[in-house]
């Protein structure tokens, strides 16, 4: 999973936004509740009866927006590998209506982990907190939570949120998604040969497409993974020579994504 940053919405569609939340807080505010589970159940029924009826302009700016925050062509930004297809609430609108209509909530995921994984788990830790790891958090990166293994292709947690990610997600179950990683660690350091052999060469227009190449892969946390493992001990060991000759020739590279 790597770091996907947030781009702003546009003011108009922010302020529909904001006029949802408001019928939703309404709906739970509404006199004739007198329990708090009748309050809770009317903003969850009003938070479902809007988001079935959404096909407006602010949303096809949501979903225009999201796609493009995505990693590679419109990847999940869960798993990296299946392609997006929904508008993922992180925390779930099932059980947080009032978030259901907040721009922060929003992710761009595949059904697989959408759906048949995540649903409406979220787990929390005493204070509150979502032991899930949010791709979009401005204040940490998802590889202070979880670590790719070359050797197995898996993602395996660091710390509690990463334990609770892999397995509200399935990392620990999917063995498609084990594959396409270790694919990606090798293409990756096959295409960073070719990029340095495209510049021995002289030839910029390769070594651009190249360069592009790996820049938009959707697994480019497996790139961060392999400049890391550089400077270890085990770099030797886990990267080829040729990976690492070119990454050495061409420093430029660690810039990359």
């Amino acid at each position: 999973m790597r770091r996907v940053i947030r781009e702003p919405l546009s003011e108009e569609t922010l302020a529909r936004l904001c006029q949802r939340t408001l019928q939703i807080a309404r709906a739970g505010n509404d006199p004739k509740h007198t329990r708090t589970s009748d309050r809770c159940q009317a903003r969850k029924a009003e938070a479902d009866r809007l988001w079935d009826q959404e096909k407006t302009k602010a949303f096809d700016e949501i979903d225009r927006v999201l796609r493009r925050m995505a990693p590679g062509n419109e990847q999940c930004m869960y798993c990296e590998c299946s392609k997006g297809s929904d508008i993922e609430h992180f925390w779930p609108k099932e059980k947080y209506p009032g978030r259901a209509y907040t721009w922060e909530n929003y992710l761009w995921a595949c059904g697989i982990c959408n759906t048949h994984f995540k649903g409406t788990q979220f787990p929390r830790d005493a204070q509150g907190k979502p032991l899930l790891v949010n791709p979009t958090d401005e204040d940490e990166e998802p590889s202070v939570h979880l670590q790719f293994t070359p050797s197995s292709g898996k993602l395996v947690g660091l710390t509690d949120k990463g334990d609770w990610t892999v397995r509200v997600l399935g990392f620990d179950r999917r063995a498609n998604l084990d594959r396409d990683r270790r694919d990606a660690w090798r293409g990756l350091q096959n295409s960073i040969v070719q990029y340095a052999a495209a510049c021995a060469r002289g030839d910029e227009n390769l070594a651009l497409y190249t360069q592009g190449v790996i820049c938009r892969h959707p697994m480019a946390s497996v790139l961060r993974t392999l400049f890391d493992l550089l400077d270890s001990p085990r770099g030797a060991e886990l990267v080829d020579a040729d990976c690492r000759a070119a990454i050495h020739a061409h420093p430029e590279i660690r810039s990359w994504p």
